[in-house]
């Protein structure tokens, strides 16, 4: 039996994915579940429990492979909001 992770768990699987391909999947289903989650305010805080090292580490792999400079797949007002959302989660804001 397989367990339903919300789609933001995929960001922080991506400090542990060997294949670049894998790395943008993973990226462009944690990004867009996180503007989702934004979007319709559930939860209202979603990346709220996340630990901040490994979120940080999971940002570190996304500037490295360039995953944020590609973000036309997603409309700019939820890009902007993810962007955001990440920026105040990361650990030099708290």
């Amino acid at each position: 039996m397989t367990l339903d992770r919300h789609p933001i768990d995929r960001l922080l699987e991506l400090p542990a994915s060997e294949d670049p391909e894998e790395r943008r999947a993973l990226w462009r289903q944690g990004f867009a579940g996180l503007a989702q989650a934004l979007a319709h305010r559930r939860p209202v805080a979603p990346l709220e429990g996340v630990p901040r090292a490994r979120l940080a580490e999971a940002l570190r792999v996304a500037l490295r492979d360039q995953l944020l400079d590609d973000l036309a797949w997603l409309s700019g007002p939820a890009a902007a909001a993810a962007l955001y959302e990440l920026a105040d989660a990361g650990p030099d804001n708290h």
